[in-house]
């Protein structure tokens, strides 16, 4: 505001100025012109100086008529006031005054109609000077300017005040905005609590509810314990009567055969349930190594049809995975079982070779099911380990899983290693029944690859 009320001062003087420098000289004038009656060119510069005054009292009057909008054009509001509600209005409110006081002003000088008489009076001196008297209003006109000067000079001081008071207006107001944002932050918080308070007495008079309930039942309980105390005791005198009486000898005869040993020597080659728990392990073990890589590696190669070397090559290049895994696997289990079981030396290195053997085989026959039947061909795998595994968990089964475990790669791995490991017979005959099965693998892998690797023209044409 101070700005913008400082512009228009500025302005204001910049028009009363050029007139009071001019009427300030008027006394000196008014004796020019009484010892001068010849001199045109003085008479002139005198008009001139007179004009600009008019022209100033002009433009006072071109400013008192300008509406709001032609104010803003010619004075724009300043952005620091834009800033403020209402700030604008003021600002051309107290332009709107200073015009007006100013444009009184020269009403006044008008009414003295000083002006006028005088440029009349220069432009006629040449042929009027002698005996003429130049009117005393133009000594008015100059006091009445510097007046409006002065004033104007006030005026920009106190907008000056009035600016800076409007800076400390501002300024109060952000803490206050503070508050109140702090209050609605606070009244916010009040209000989630009152929310979060109501829930916790809903919750507790659902909790009120369920301790009742519990009470209710637990009175139920009570009186059901009652009866079944009463029924027992009532069982308890009924059932003493039936309790045998046994004589000296006959109690000497049970007390000898019940603390008599129990004998193992019949036991040689039976499997104990930590034999069977770990030989099952360890064959789940090999065929899940086998089955996964089938699933990660691709049983056939799409290069087969292309392929110039021999087929026992490419199915030796397909197994060869499989063949690592189970490996490691197969030394895995081993040693993992030795760890269980404690076995000697002699039987560790046969379970080792039983491993072996069980693991080719096992790789072997997953991938001739995937090779032939592609994803089917795990999803059977996948029902092989089901139906080996079904025993161990329960005996009530069908008689169907009995026959499938029968013909299943698994039984021969899983007969071997319990023989060896208990000393029965039988081991032998679960070896070379795993060898029949790992030459079963290999002969269906082979002729899956082959397969793979013959065409038709038909096929080469419309691929």
């Amino acid at each position: 505001l101070s700005d913008g009320v400082g512009q228009y001062v500025d302005g204001i003087n910049q028009i009363v100025d050029p007139a009071i420098d001019v009427l300030a000289d008027y006394p000196q004038l008014v004796e020019i012109v009484q010892r001068i009656s010849g001199d045109q060119e003085g008479l002139d510069q005198a008009v001139a100086t007179m004009r600009q005054v008019q022209d100033g009292v002009a433009q006072l009057e071109a400013l008192n008529d300008m509406s709001r909008d032609e104010l803003a054009r010619r004075f724009p509001c300043p952005p620091d006031l834009q800033a403020v509600e209402g700030g604008c209005d003021s600002y051309y409110e107290a332009i709107r005054l200073g015009i007006g006081s100013a444009n009184d002003t020269m009403n006044q000088v008008r009414a003295d109609d000083t002006l006028g008489p005088v440029i009349q009076t220069l432009d006629a001196l040449p042929d009027q000077l002698a005996g003429v008297q130049l009117p005393e209003g133009g000594i008015n006109v100059l006091d009445t300017l510097t007046q409006l000067r002065d004033g104007g000079e006030e005026l920009k001081t106190g907008a000056q005040q009035l600016s800076g008071g409007v800076s400390e207006f501002a300024a109060g107001m952000a803490p206050l905005v503070d508050g109140i944002q702090q209050s609605a932050d606070g009244a916010s918080q009040l209000a989630d609590g009152a929310a979060q308070l109501s829930d916790g007495m809903t919750q507790l008079n659902d909790g009120a509810g369920q301790l009742a309930d519990g009470m209710a039942q637990l009175a139920d309980g009570g009186a059901q314990l009652a009866d079944g105390t009463s029924q027992f005791a009532d069982g308890l005198a009924a059932g003493k009567d039936q309790i045998p009486s046994y004589s000296d000898s006959d109690r000497q005869n049970l007390s000898e055969v019940v603390s008599s040993p129990v004998a193992t020597g019949n036991l040689l080659g039976t499997a104990t349930v930590g034999t069977g728990w770990a030989t099952a392990l360890m064959v789940l073990a090999l065929w899940a190594g086998a089955m996964a890589t089938f699933v990660v590696v691709r049983a056939l190669s799409k290069q087969l049809l292309s392929s110039a070397r021999p087929s026992a090559y490419l199915v030796a290049e397909a197994m060869l995975p499989g063949v690592i895994v189970v490996g490691i696997q197969a030394v895995a289990v081993t040693a993992i079982g030795q760890i269980a079981m404690g076995l000697p030396f002699g039987t560790l290195i046969g379970l080792l070779g039983i491993t072996l053997l069980a693991g080719l085989a096992f790789v072997a026959v997953n991938h001739a099911l995937v090779a032939w039947l592609g994803s089917a061909g795990r999803f059977v795998s996948l029902g092989l380990v089901i139906v080996a595994m079904a025993p161990m968990i329960t005996n009530a089964i069908p008689g169907v899983f009995a026959t499938v475990r029968a013909i299943s790669p698994m039984a021969p791995a899983l007969d071997a290693m319990r023989s060896l490991i208990t000393g029965s017979s039988g081991t032998v005959v679960s070896v070379f029944q795993l060898v029949f099965w790992l030459l079963v693998g290999l002969a269906a892998s082979a002729v899956a690859i082959i397969r793979r690797r013959t065409t038709t023209i038909a096929e080469l044409i419309d691929p």
